[in-house]
């Protein structure tokens, strides 16, 4: 190969490798592009989080199967987690421990499509060598939250109120809201197969070292049998 030739073929060379960089670095531009497009495609605008909640605010009621229809009791003895959330000061006058027999009474309306899941007391033992302690019931709210077949989930908020005496003295006490998410399956005319996982909090006591804070999560399940009317 002359010298003449040898130029060529190497400036020939140069382009091709010119050329190839060049293709490649606009493919990865070209790439880096389209992910950064389709991350923030996937990324919920205010607005649509806006549309969300007001979709979920304005829903109607969801209708349950007549299946369901009447009234279902059952009483769970243990729970299946319990996560002591808050961290309780060793100095504090109240100890939370695991777990109180709960009964339960799930109610249905399908003609109304209202619901009404109550417990009759909390999952959890409030303990103390200081404070004597009383939960008093204050009120329930409940919705169906989806319906298909014979499965219906709900979504339940007690309140109570959490009386206290220090030494026999009368305290502040506190508030405690159990938020519940609830699974429902029917099995047949005289049995359903419930789960539920609460959330409960507590506030309005921050000697109780509760104010606002999650106290206890919680699952657990049982077999409810259908009440004679």
């Amino acid at each position: 190969m002359s010298p003449s030739t040898r130029i060529v073929f190497k400036s020939q060379v140069r382009r091709i490798l010119s050329m190839a960089i060049a293709l490649i670095l606009a493919s990865c531009a070209a790439q880096n592009t389209a992910s950064n497009i389709s991350d923030d495609r996937d990324r919920e605008s205010p607005a649509e989080a806006a549309d969300v909640k007001a979709v979920l605010d304005s829903r109607r009621p969801q209708s349950v199967s007549r299946d369901f229809d009447g009234c279902w009791r059952g009483s769970v003895d243990d729970a299946d987690t319990f996560v002591r959330v808050a961290r309780i000061p060793s100095d504090s006058l109240v100890t939370i421990d695991c777990c109180l027999s709960v009964n339960y009474e799930l109610c249905f309306d399908a003609s109304s499509s209202q619901v009404r899941f109550t417990a009759l007391g909390l999952r959890f033992r409030i303990n103390s060598q200081y404070l004597q302690t009383e939960v008093v019931p204050l009120d329930n709210k409940s919705e169906v939250t989806y319906s298909s077949g014979k499965f219906a989930a709900l979504r339940t908020v007690d309140r109570y109120k959490l009386y206290t005496k220090l030494l026999g003295v009368p305290t502040n006490g506190a508030f405690i809201s159990s938020k519940s998410e609830i699974r429902a399956t029917y099995i047949d005319r005289n049995k359903i197969y419930v789960e539920g996982a609460v959330e409960d909090l507590c506030s309005e006591a921050a000697t109780l070292n509760c104010e606002g804070q999650t106290w206890v999560d919680s699952t657990w399940h049982g077999e409810f049998t259908k009440q004679d009317l």
